[in-house]
């Protein structure tokens, strides 16, 4: 029994059936690729709020510990100052790390750091910021909270209206004296809930979602004040 050759024909279709199948799963390998190394698409910007208006504050220490509190009362904070004109940024920023030549530290010695835990939210994402205490010196550094008020400020970034504080409607967790070892760090978190605030102004109808847009949120302890950080609001 002798087996006839096919015709030419068929055996380039089934070349061609077979690249065609080829270049078919290669299509879908890449596209599964740029699917799973691209984020998510953006929400559309929405007017959906937390229904919460709680926020809460960490502390975190060097040795590990932390500690976490929940809203309590309204605390001190200064009144906002009338339109005069240009807006103007509400503070300088010139704080630089750097390691300080000295022996013995002083509360003004401390360096401040803020920061976001990212740049950009959706409509539901709260921005979690922190602010980094760091003792660049080679001593000991205490520095007296209930003296110094640590608090945390947000402002819109294209005329600088203060929007939100952490103060406004929280008693400081910065209470009492902090000891900071030499070269090391204290870092202060908070959760934000997008909820506008003034001082003694707390109650859910007082408190209004903040628009979308560009912000600023600073650190603060006492008048000395770390650089802005920019973070936007879909």
């Amino acid at each position: 029994m002798t087996n006839t050759p096919l015709p030419p024909e068929i055996y380039r279709r089934r070349r061609i059936a077979a690249l065609v199948a080829l270049v078919v799963v290669l299509i879908l390998v890449i596209w599964a690729l740029v699917k799973c190394g691209s984020p998510d698409p953006a929400e559309e910007p929405g007017t959906s709020a937390a229904a919460s208006s709680g926020e809460s504050v960490t502390v975190s220490r060097s040795d590990g510990s932390a500690v976490t509190s929940a809203p309590g009362g309204a605390g001190d904070g200064d009144a906002e100052g009338e339109d005069d004109g240009a807006a103007e940024a509400p503070y300088l920023t010139t704080e630089v790390r750097q390691t300080l030549d000295k022996d013995a530290c002083e509360a003004g010695d401390v360096q401040l750091t803020v920061e976001s835990d990212q740049p950009n939210y959706g409509p539901e994402g709260k921005p979690r910021f922190s602010l980094t205490l760091y003792n660049p010196t080679r001593g000991d550094c205490a520095v007296d909270l209930d003296e110094l008020p640590l608090r945390f400020e947000v402002y819109t970034l294209d005329d600088y209206t203060r929007v939100w504080s952490d103060l406004d409607c929280h008693a400081s967790e910065g209470a009492g004296v902090e000891t900071i070892a030499p070269g090391e760090e204290v870092v202060y978190t908070v959760t934000w809930s997008r909820l506008s605030s003034a001082p003694g102004a707390c109650s859910s109808t007082e408190r209004t979602p903040v628009e979308a847009g560009g912000y600023l949120v600073y650190g603060l302890v006492g008048d000395r004040n770390s650089d802005a950080y920019t973070f936007n609001l879909r």
